[in-house]
């Protein structure tokens, strides 16, 4: 184990894995579809930043731990594309620990500047279905942004972490905690994800019962949008659920009133199940709405809970 720490190049790892092997130069051709004379040069060190793409497969068929190549590949080669290539790979690895190793060497690639690497990197970021994975890049992100002054990167990297963060309901308190902090970066956010922060944030204060901070944030999301959209009639249903709550009835009724202007499913079943909630709170128990009320009460508890 020692003597494969003490090799310097990716030819000498090579060299060493195929002696060890019995392997000659031409079975590992055969093996990979790499010509010889190829891997000879790379072995000799006559190249000495052989493609990865040609490493990679050579490495596969001696058995050199993949993180070993990959470790020494990266301290030779620094260009942003070559980076990113290895990078990729080693996503579907799923090593996060590697990941974020050659993630870091692609940030610091002097081939590019520091702006377009980080845009880069979110982009890649971003079509990674594996969240551990992409949760990761982010707060990798997230921390060259600070430390480099980038505030839009910095704002955008801490709204997609929380997009995924919320998701666990064992930390409810503490990531719409750090949720919040976005707030202070909203400015360098467009108005489609100011929206949606500000909606995102209102549904989980609700589900916090922290109905005052629910009623700031909607009413955000209001002043943002100037459309009909979901996120504008489900935040008009927060504020009135949030007053109906804190015992604001008359504003929960007001809103209720918005709330029933939209077009949207499910909207008007929603408010007669208010109206039978406010009959019942204003003490008017006629026949009718004792019914309505009774057998809504359920559907009234579920609808009144939003969760996205």
């Amino acid at each position: 184990m020692n003597d494969v720490i003490q090799i310097q190049t990716i030819g000498e790892l090579i060299h060493q894995y195929r002696r060890e092997s019995g392997m000659t130069l031409s079975q590992l051709s055969d093996i990979t579809g790499s010509h010889k004379g190829t891997i000879s040069r790379i072995e000799n060190g006559d190249v000495k930043r052989p493609e990865f793409e040609t490493v990679h497969p050579l490495a596969s068929a001696l058995g050199i731990p993949f993180e070993d190549i990959v470790e020494r590949y990266i301290e030779i080669d620094k260009r942003a594309n070559s980076l990113q290539t290895i990078l990729q790979t080693v996503i579907q690895s799923g090593n996060i620990e590697l990941i974020n190793k050659v993630a870091l060497k692609f940030l610091e690639s002097p081939s590019e500047d520091s702006y377009s690497l980080v845009e880069r990197l979110y982009t890649l970021a971003d079509a990674i279905e594996d969240k551990p994975i992409r949760l990761s890049l982010y707060m990798l992100l997230i921390h060259y942004s600070r430390n480099h002054g980038m505030m839009l990167f910095l704002a955008k990297g801490l709204y997609a972490a929380y997009l995924i963060e919320r998701d666990d309901f064992t930390k409810l308190k503490a990531t719409y905690d750090s949720g919040k902090h976005i707030i202070h970066y909203v400015n360098f956010l467009s108005q489609e994800e100011r929206i949606s922060l500000y909606y995102k944030l209102g549904v989980h204060a609700f589900n916090l019962r922290l109905f005052e901070d629910s009623i700031e944030l909607c009413n955000k999301v209001l002043e943002e949008d100037p459309t009909d959209s979901l996120f504008k009639v489900n935040s008009t249903g927060i504020l009135r659920d949030s007053h109906y709550y804190l015992g604001n009835y008359d504003l929960s009724e007001k809103y209720s009133v918005q709330y029933s202007k939209f077009n949207h499913p499910h909207v008007k079943e929603n408010v007669l199940l208010l109206e039978a909630a406010l009959h019942a709170k204003k003490g008017d128990v006629s026949p009718r709405n004792i019914t309505t009320s009774i057998s809504t009460k359920y559907l009234w508890r579920k609808l009144t809970t939003p969760c996205n």
